[in-house]
C-alpha cells in the first residue's frame, strides 16, 4: 500500500535502523559459510533477490520511483572509465596496503585464515564468482548503499546523509568481522570511501563500476592464492 507524505519514508528509515541493530547483535554469529560452492551461490542469490525486493517494496510504499536511485545512461562511457580507475586505485590502497598495515595492528586475529578459502579452490568456479562480484557486489550492494544514503538525506538533509554514510560503513565492516578485525576495519573504510565517491558526483554507474572492479580484482587474487 502506498503511503502519502513522509509516512512511507519513515517506514523505510525504521526498516533500515532495525536492520542495522540486527547486524550489530549478530555480527559474530550470522556469517556461517556453506561447505559447498553450490549452497553458497544459492545463499548469495537469495540474499540479493531479497535485498532488491525490499528496496523495490520500500520505494513503492514511499510512492518513490526507481529512477531516484540514479540509474541512467548519461555519460556512461566516462562514468564507467572513471569508476574503473577508482576501482583499481581503491583496491591497491585499501585491500593491499591498508590490509597489510592493519594485519600488523591486529596480529593473530585470524584475518590470514580466510574461512571462505575452500570456495576458491576450483578454477572453474571463477566465472560464477565474477558474476557475484559484478551483480551481487557492484550492482546490488551499491544500490543498497545509495538507497540508504538518499533516504536519510531526504528525511534529514546533509546531516542525515553523513549519519547514514558513517553508520552504513560500520555495518558494512561488521558484515566481514568473521574474517578478522583487520578485514572488518578495511572493509568498513572501503564502504566509507565508496560512499564518498558516490556523493562526489551522485553517479550510480560510477560507484557500481568501482565496487565491481574491486571485487573482480579481489576474486582473481583469491583464486591465485587458494585454487588447486
Amino acid at each position: 500500500m502506498k503511503l502519502s507524505g513522509k509516512a512511507g519514508l519513515y517506514i523505510s528509515l525504521t526498516v533500515m535502523l532495525t536492520y542495522w541493530v540486527y547486524k550489530v547483535f549478530t555480527a559474530n554469529t550470522d556469517n556461517e559459510i556453506p561447505d559447498s560452492f553450490s549452497a553458497f551461490v544459492l545463499q548469495v542469490v537469495l540474499v540479493k533477490i531479497a535485498t532488491i525486493g525490499s528496496i523495490l517494496l520500500l520505494l513503492f510504499v514511499e510512492g518513490a520511483r526507481w529512477s531516484e536511485l540514479g540509474l541512467t545512461t548519461e555519460s556512461w562511457k566516462k562514468r564507467a572509465l572513471s569508476g574503473s580507475l577508482f576501482g583499481v586505485v581503491l583496491f591497491v590502497l585499501l585491500n593491499v596496503m591498508l590490509s597489510s598495515l592493519l594485519a600488523s595492528v591486529f596480529p593473530g586475529d585470524g584475518s590470514g585464515d580466510n574461512p571462505a578459502a575452500h570456495l576458491f579452490r576450483d578454477p572453474q568456479n571463477i566465472y560464477i564468482w565474477l558474476l557475484i562480484g559484478i551483480l551481487g557486489g557492484g550492482f546490488v550492494e551499491e544500490l543498497s548503499r545509495i538507497f540508504v544514503l538518499t533516504r536519510f538525506e531526504k528525511a534529514f538533509q546533509s546531516g542525515g546523509l553523513y549519519f547514514a554514510l558513517i553508520c552504513s560503513s560500520i555495518i558494512f565492516g561488521l558484515g566481514h568481522i568473521y574474517q578478522g578485525n583487520s578485514t572488518a576495519v578495511s572493509t568498513g573504510i572501503s564502504g566509507l570511501v565508496m560512499g564518498l565517491i558516490y556523493i562526489r558526483r551522485r553517479s550510480t554507474l560510477e560507484i557500481v563500476v568501482v565496487h565491481a572492479v574491486t571485487d573482480i580484482l579481489a576474486i582473481v587474487a583469491a583464486f591465485m592464492l587458494y585454487s588447486k
